[in-house]
């Protein structure tokens, strides 16, 4: 099998530009406006008021949301056809196949995790203060963090397997596998290095307009309009990494399914130009 990831760029680029106003919509609506509103009526993550708030059941909640846009992409990258509408609903559906391809991924994963956890461990307590933790557990935690990643964007393609094909979440992740055969390099290294530019892209956007809304529009915490505008500048960036993602993914998936992993059955989408 043999898959460009540069071929899959050039026609993710390709794409973006050519359907801009039709992956617009897509990517406000269910990243760009979740990540807003997520941002503005919630305390940040890991503080002592989001310990008390269910910010983390609504974190769990914009995610979904993103992931029904992602699978949407992924649908319109593909070639589906027909009212925009009838492709979301098709993409609601196949992410709750995604959902519960992530849940079973986690519960294949929790015997090996359990492993390094008792190497960790070594017959001790878990560490409760950060002061006390060793070096052998420090690594042991990183190495499970960086085994399980590795699997993850090995088997990765199950996403847009989820999205085009007919598969339940077992399915889709057989499916993952087979098609990340002989790619899985590949696919760590592309994934990793959206992951790392968008993480050092947004970190910069808070930054420069945190600076901004501090200087002039009321801090950027709260409801003011400093919190809005980075929280908008946050969603953003947010947007176009998620679908610069979901393309490559689409794109790369069209590439591994055609170097004979097997047919690809694509839901019957239909969308007029």
């Amino acid at each position: 099998m043999s898959v460009s990831i540069s071929r899959a760029w050039d026609e993710t680029r390709d794409f973006l530009v050519r359907e801009r106003r039709l992956v617009a919509p897509v990517a406000l609506t269910f990243v760009l406006l979740p990540t807003v509103a997520f941002r503005l009526f919630t305390p940040p993550m890991g503080s002592a008021e989001a310990a008390q708030s269910p910010a983390l059941l609504l974190l769990y909640v914009v995610l979904f949301v993103e992931l029904i846009g992602g699978m949407a992409l992924i649908m319109l990258a593909s070639g589906a056809r027909g009212p925009l509408g009838q492709t979301l609903g098709a993409a609601f559906k196949r992410a709750l196949v995604a959902v519960a391809s992530f849940i079973l991924f986690g519960l294949l994963l929790l015997p090996l995790m359990l492993v390094f956890a008792l190497l960790a461990l070594g017959g001790g307590e878990v560490p409760t203060n950060p002061a006390m933790i060793s070096p052998k557990f420090a690594l042991a935690v990183m190495s499970a963090v960086v085994v399980a990643m590795l699997i993850f964007f090995r088997v990765s393609l199950f996403l847009p397997a989820a999205a085009l094909e007919k598969v339940g979440p077992w399915g889709a992740l057989k499916r993952g596998w087979q098609l990340g055969k002989g790619i899985g390099l590949k696919l760590t290294a592309m994934f990793m290095a959206l992951f790392l530019v968008s993480l050092v892209v947004s970190l910069v956007v808070q930054w420069v307009f945190g600076a901004i809304a501090q200087l002039g529009l009321g801090g950027d915490s709260g409801l003011t309009a400093g919190s809005l505008l980075v929280a908008v500048a946050v969603g953003l960036v947010a947007s176009v990494f998620l679908s610069i993602q979901a393309v490559m993914s689409a794109r790369i998936y069209a590439q591994a399914a055609g170097g004979g992993a097997g047919p690809a059955s694509v839901p019957e989408v239909e969308r007029k130009d």
